[in-house]
């Protein structure tokens, strides 16, 4: 799930974040989206990006959530910010409490 060198070979690389935040009926209520660059990765931190509104965000240490983008552009469905150099993508599930 997190390796030292795979971790490393990420930062620098620019992502596009998405959460669906689930009731506890697992239905989806809310959704985040964000981009940004990863400006570093730890077991204790986790996956820390810069987003470019200029704030830090951080995503479990996972990397398995962390894939890489298809080509061409992306349209983030909550704000219709088309972001064009995204070289990862990762997507997460969060239930509310």
């Amino acid at each position: 799930m997190f390796s030292r060198a795979a971790a490393e070979d990420l930062i620098g690389r620019s992502i596009i974040v998405g959460i669906t935040y689930e009731d506890h009926a697992h239905r989806p209520v809310k959704e985040e989206q964000y981009h940004g660059t990863i400006i570093r990765l730890s077991l204790e931190e986790g996956i820390v990006i810069q987003t470019a509104a200029g704030t830090e965000k951080a995503l479990p240490p996972d990397l398995r959530s962390v894939l890489g983008t298809r080509s061409g552009p992306y349209r983030l469905r909550s704000t219709g910010e088309v972001i064009t150099d995204a070289e990862l993508q990762s997507t997460w599930i969060q239930a509310l409490s």
